[in-house]
Order: structure tokens, then C-alpha cells, then sequence
């Protein structure tokens, strides 16, 4: 049997909860993007070149995964996975958290 999903919220007395935040967009200013590039360089060892971080800005990364997988192929590392992508990953959720916090 399945359920029905068109629930009356207020007819239930049920209270709507705000939209998650999306934590998988990457909107970032171009001085915040330099930031935290220059963040990851210090933090976690992962430093491109100045051309390299061009390239990656203007390739305009629209998500997280888009930005780490971009970082990591001008690290030359393509195809890593594993421990180091969700490293990365965490800590620039939390960089952009950070910021959206202030």
C-alpha cells in the first residue's frame, strides 16, 4: 500500500520546515575564491599555480564536486577519489559556510 505524500500541512498541524541549504553550490566572490585557495594551499598542501587557479575561476565551477575535481586536475592528480576528494570537499563546504555565516 502506498502512502499519499499531498498531506495538508495545516490541516495537520504540521509545521513546514525551512529549504535545507544547499551545500554543494559553490558561489563564491572572486577575492573569496583566491582565499580559499590560498586556505587549501596552507591547510591541506593542495597549491596551484597562478595560471592554474585563472583557469579554474574562469571555468566558472558551479558546484563543490566541480571545484575539487577542477583543483585536483591542475594538481595533476585526476582521477583521485577516495579520502582526498571528500577532504577537500569537506573543508571547502566549510569555507563557503563560513562565509555565508557572516
Amino acid at each position: 500500500m502506498r502512502r499519499r505524500r499531498n498531506r495538508n500541512v495545516k490541516k495537520e498541524g504540521l509545521s513546514v520546515l525551512p529549504p535545507l541549504m544547499d551545500n554543494s553550490a559553490f558561489e563564491l566572490s572572486e577575492v573569496e575564491f583566491d582565499y580559499l585557495l590560498s586556505d587549501l594551499c596552507v591547510q591541506l598542501g593542495c597549491c596551484i599555480s597562478p595560471a592554474a587557479s585563472r583557469a579554474l575561476w574562469e571555468s566558472r565551477p558551479a558546484t563543490v564536486d566541480q571545484f575539487v575535481d577542477g583543483l585536483l586536475a591542475a594538481e595533476g592528480l585526476t582521477g583521485a577519489g577516495g579520502r582526498l576528494h571528500s577532504s577537500l570537499k569537506q573543508h571547502v563546504q566549510a569555507f563557503i559556510a563560513g562565509r555565508r555565516a557572516h
